[in-house]
């Protein structure tokens, strides 16, 4: 604390004016001569401690009061801090007072019913007064002095920055457009609610502003440090046109894959400190030690707080980041629903990926519901015909909030090459971008297998076995057989596999044409 006019402290000498005033001016008692009873002393004595104790208190209070009046004219100031009480230690205050004055109260009323004696009761009473007063105190000094002086001694120490309205931003506004963002509430997407309140905020901006606009769908490069720099540049693309600005929220669209919120928003917090080292470079002509950032450093992250868009592990380098670079706000818009509805489809999976044509193929279906949705779910089935979907079946199934329903499908594969098709679940929802699931399945032509042998009886079983597997639907199988003698003039090259079973002495000419079709890919 500094004095303005630290002369007038010699004012504080006139606090010995009240003093000599008590000590001119004091009540003295009346004698009077009364009979000797105990009572009357008693009282005498006590009439003379309340009177003592009235004159240290009008003493006392007319030495702050002068004290004051000196200090006033000094005109103290204080370091910047919020002196003022906060609402929770006015509660507190508020409490600890209620308490004291309920004990005292309820302490004075259970004496008066219990019919002590009246120099009794006065006597209780003010020994019941002082340890209240004592009691209140020390929690008051505890529960509210003690925080309260912590409170403003860390704000002095540090205190925060001091910026005026009117300073110009270096606003960044970051976008998550991952899927969840579709969401749909009051007939507006989640982006949708993110972008007006972008602008909004937008056109508040003090005269000078700049802004930067960015969503998780804007690198693509592949490599980290790369893909770090590529985030930075664009992050450092400020404008001063914040109609540019405007056409670049307004053009912001949701779309899937793209980058975590973690990586965006740390590439956000170095392209702000990049951005600041680059123009306190240029005042050359102002000491290192005394240039300035002249803009107010702010991220805003507009997002619905889905967990998709998060990435869990590896967060302890944005946390670093967040603590080194404290002179950065970094605002988050929390624009999703408090209460979501939503029905989706959350896991697609063959059973296999590749299959024969011919065959069939088993898809399991996950489904998942969120709030309160109606129980009975409808999934169809449809699949791609000559370039058309057509309905091929249909499941209802009982949904029922954070238990994930299972679905099998039974697909035949009638396609020649690929079979795609998709799974829609019936009826609508506010998010309808996990209401659809695809699939593409690769169908092979049957497999075309030779069996060697010296004879049919020889090859049967197997030929057997591969026929049972075709006639199945397992998979398909195109089998013939050939002797040993007749191999050297087969066309080896329109057969996928080639069995040879019990031959005996092989020529060299069978050997060769062998040699030749695992050397052709066989």
């Amino acid at each position: 604390m500094s004095l303005l006019h630290p002369g007038l402290l010699l004012g504080l000498g006139l606090s010995i004016i009240p003093i000599l005033l008590h000590l001119l001016l004091r009540a003295k008692p009346k004698r009077l001569i009364f009979p000797a009873l105990r009572l009357i002393q008693q009282n005498r004595r006590q009439n003379e401690r309340r009177m003592r104790l009235r004159h240290f208190w009008l003493l006392l209070f007319r030495v702050l009061v002068i004290g004051l009046i000196a200090l006033a004219f000094t005109r103290p100031t204080l370091p910047a801090a919020n002196y003022a009480l906060t609402r929770f230690e006015w509660v507190k205050i508020a409490v600890f007072a209620s308490c004291g004055l309920g004990g005292y109260f309820g302490m004075l009323g259970w004496w008066k019913r219990s019919l002590l004696p009246r120099q009794q009761l006065l006597t209780r009473q003010s020994w019941l007064r002082g340890v209240i007063i004592g009691l209140t105190g020390f929690v008051l000094l505890l529960g509210v002095a003690w925080p309260y002086g912590h409170r403003v001694s860390a704000e002095i120490k540090d205190p925060a920055p001091n910026v005026a309205e009117n300073l110009p931003v270096a606003a960044m506004f970051l976008f998550d457009t991952s899927p969840s963002m579709s969401y749909r509430q009051g007939n507006q997407s989640r982006l949708q609610s993110a972008q007006q309140i972008a602008r909004d905020h937008l056109s508040r901006l003090p005269a000078g502003s700049k802004v930067a606009v960015a969503t998780l769908h804007e690198a693509s490069s592949s490599g980290a440090e790369e893909k770090e720099q590529v985030l930075s540049e664009r992050f450092s693309a400020f404008s001063l046109d914040l109609q540019a600005a405007r056409g670049r929220i307004d053009a912001c669209e949701i779309k899937s894959g793209g980058l975590k919120l973690n990586d965006r928003l740390r590439s956000a917090l170095l392209a702000q400190e990049a951005d600041r080292r680059r123009l306190t470079a240029e005042q050359t002509s102002i000491p290192e030690e005394k240039r300035q950032d002249r803009y107010v450093r702010e991220i805003y992250l507009f997002t619905d707080l889905a967990r998709t868009a998060w990435r869990e592990e590896g967060s302890r380098l944005l946390l670093d980041e967040l603590a080194r670079l404290k002179t950065l706000s970094v605002y988050l818009i929390d624009v999703g629903e408090s209460n979501p509805m939503n029905v989706g489809i959350t896991s697609l999976k063959p059973l296999r990926e590749t299959v024969p044509a011919g065959s069939s193929v088993r898809v399991d279906l996950g489904l998942s519901a969120t709030g309160q949705v109606k129980p009975e779910q409808t999934v169809e089935f449809f699949l791609s015909q000559d370039g058309k979907l057509v309905k091929r079946g249909q499941q209802t199934i009982t949904a029922a909030p954070g238990i994930e329903r299972r679905l099998t499908f039974e697909i035949p594969a009638v396609a020649t090459s690929y079979l795609q098709g998709e799974f829609r679940l019936i009826g609508s929802d506010p998010l309808t971008m996990d209401d659809v699931g695809y699939f593409t399945i690769r169908t092979l032509p049957p497999l075309k297998l030779l069996i060697v042998a010296e004879s049919e009886e020889v090859a049967f079983y197997w030929k057997s076995a591969m026929e049972y597997v075709s006639s199945a639907k397992i998979t398909e199988f195109q089998v013939q057989f050939l002797r040993p003698s007749q191999l050297p003039g087969a066309n080896l090259k329109t057969f996928d596999v080639i069995y040879l079973i019990n031959v005996s002495s092989p020529a060299e000419a069978l050997w060769t044409r062998l040699h030749d079709y695992v050397d052709g890919g066989g």
